[in-house]
């Protein structure tokens, strides 16, 4: 009996993919987060519909506020992903997001999910405990009809 060992390539990211670099503290903190799910734009509107009044759940928009101002989903507080680049660095995206209560629930999105998806594993490590990834990003969920605002 023989066997033949058959690889998949990893998929590699895109060149102009942010990559995201983590310090011992936001390890041991990442050991301590609860929940991280990628879910789909109609998973994301049921989420927002059942935790419309619910104060601990938090939009989250990591676009530019020029993307934001372009339309959005109702409620979300936008953090500028590229923050370090646009202020030269007197505030960074980490920064910004060390502020947030990390026991709050997090819905996290922008254009096509690249930068949600890094923000999601830079949340993860500093110890939020759950947070959901939008998949297809706002181009996805305006794809799906879902409601926007400006």
């Amino acid at each position: 009996m023989s066997f033949s060992l058959v690889t998949q390539p990893r998929e590699q990211p895109s060149p102009a993919a942010p990559q995201a670099s983590f310090t011992p503290e936001e390890t041991a903190a990442h050991r301590r987060s609860i929940v991280r799910v990628v879910i789909s734009p109609r998973e994301a509107y049921g989420l927002i519909i059942e935790n419309k009044d619910n104060p601990d759940f938090i939009i989250l928009d990591v676009r530019s506020p020029e993307e934001y101002a372009t339309g959005h989903i109702e409620d979300a507080v936008n953090i500028d992903f590229y923050i370090d680049e646009r202020t030269n660095n007197t505030r960074t995206f980490r920064g910004e997001l060390s502020r947030l209560d990390r026991n709050k629930t997090y819905l996290v999105y922008c254009l096509v999910d690249i930068r949600s998806r890094v923000a999601s594993d830079i949340m993860e490590h500093l110890g939020f405990v759950e947070v959901y990834d939008m998949a297809g990003g706002i181009l996805q969920w305006k794809a799906e009809g879902l409601p926007t605002v400006e």
